[in-house]
């Protein structure tokens, strides 16, 4: 009991001196319970004005810090968009940017037409056959040598010397119309105000690389169907009388043409009549050795766009070709490589090859660097999104609650005053009320 009493006594003694010395924290209380930042001048002695003036004043403090946070979370949670120049930027400063900001790069070019030979390359690679030996004059002599005094004019020793002398007029044919719309192709210009992206840019070029193509193999298979149409309109006679023979009649002076047939098919009606091509014996006129896939015809052309080249692909049909030639000289051929990689089978036709220009492959390839360096943009403009910086949003706020704050010590006060009364009203009402019941 006496502990209990020693207790209770140092307790009341520490609570009176608390009373007379009060801790911070009670002087923090007390003046956050008394402060009053909408005193009235003079200072008012009315309970309910001090009251009003306090609970204006808290107000006050709760909506300003509450519109502090609320602007401090949005001008740092909001993404602006920042827009940016660089001035004559190089490529390499340019492929950069573009792999950063790909959608809003803008870079407008100083010269907006540009030659296509400055920014793409394009070539080509033909059929084996028109680098072989077979459309070099050395054959066609050989042929033209290998053929005896006396020889039929269907054998393959004179008819084969026209056919590859035709083959290689059409290789350079080929050659010569790829490369006058190449040429001519390369004449235009690539216009581009702005500097085109990468890929569309390569997408663009890849297109008028298929245009290119599309334009050399229709100009060249409608140049070649229009000379093959006029010739047997014209029903024109064939240097070697393929198609017409002359004859006169004994004691006449007149001449008329017969027709000439391949399998009952008259070169008078159709111009693709056809036949196979072979070495024959003089004067039997028998066949010694069929050329396989070569044929005659009533036209060179004709005979030639029909015949394919499977038997200059094998050594074994070349050596026994060469072996009923019969030619002066001893004259080495190397067959077609069949190893070689072609999107053409052996027994393809050589219309058929014609039908693609005889390309084995189109190469090409776009210079992008080159382009951008003849567009020479003048500046490159780019927008991007990012958040606020640490200053902006401290000025930012700082300069939006100075207003909030003049709003809201004019606004609050008056409200407080004006809910104050309306209350004030109504009890005022229930009293007069209550009065006259009573």
């Amino acid at each position: 009991m006496q502990l209990i009493s020693v207790y209770y006594s140092y307790y009341v003694a520490e609570t009176m001196n608390n009373r007379r010395n009060p801790t911070v924290w009670q002087k923090s209380l007390h003046f956050i319970r008394a402060f009053n930042h909408f005193p009235s001048v003079p200072p008012s002695v009315n309970e309910r004005a001090l009251r009003n003036e306090r609970i204006s004043t808290r107000l006050f403090i709760f909506l300003l810090v509450l519109s502090s946070i609320i602007l401090l979370l949005y001008n740092s949670l909001i993404n602006v968009i920042t827009i940016e120049t660089a001035q004559s930027p190089p490529f390499e400063q340019y492929r950069q940017l573009y792999k950063k900001y790909p959608q809003t790069l803008t870079c407008p070019c100083q010269s907006l037409l540009i030659d296509y030979e400055h920014i793409f390359d394009l070539d080509y690679t033909l059929h084996q056959v028109c680098t072989s030996i077979f459309t070099t004059q050395q054959w066609t002599d050989y042929l033209f040598s290998s053929k005896p005094n006396h020889v039929y004019s269907t054998d393959f020793r004179v008819v084969g010397s026209y056919l590859f002398e035709s083959l290689d007029i059409f290789c350079q044919l080929v050659n010569r119309t790829i490369r006058n719309d190449r040429e001519h192709f390369w004449r235009n210009h690539y216009v581009s105000a702005i500097v085109t992206p990468m890929d569309l840019f390569k997408s663009q070029i890849e297109t008028y690389v298929h245009q290119l193509r599309s334009s050399a193999t229709n100009n060249f298979i409608l140049s070649l169907n229009l000379l093959r149409n006029t010739t047997h309109i014209n029903a024109l006679l064939s240097p070697m009388s393929n198609n017409f023979h002359l004859s006169r009649p004994l004691g006449s002076n007149t001449y008329s043409s017969i027709p000439t047939l391949f399998d009952n098919c008259r070169c008078d009606i159709s111009a693709m009549c056809l036949g196979p091509s072979a070495i024959l014996e003089y004067p039997s006129g028998t066949p010694k050795f069929y050329v396989p896939g070569v044929y005659q015809g009533c036209y060179t052309v004709e005979a030639l766009l029909h015949s394919t080249l499977e038997c200059f692909y094998n050594y074994t049909c070349l050596q026994e070709l060469q072996l009923h030639t019969l030619a002066s000289k001893t004259f080495y051929v190397m067959p077609l490589n069949s190893l070689l990689k072609s999107k053409y089978p052996i027994n393809s036709t050589i219309e058929q090859l014609l039908d693609q220009l005889m390309i084995e492959e189109w190469t090409w390839s776009s210079h992008y660097e080159q382009y951008y360096n003849h567009c020479r943009p003048v500046n490159c403009t780019y927008s991007y999104r990012s958040k606020n910086g640490l200053i902006y949003i401290a000025t930012t706020s700082i300069g939006l609650l100075g207003g909030l704050v003049t709003v809201l010590e004019f606004t609050i006060p008056r409200l407080v005053k004006f809910i104050d009364w309306i209350i004030l009203a109504r009890r005022q009402r229930r009293i007069v009320s209550g009065a006259v019941h009573c």
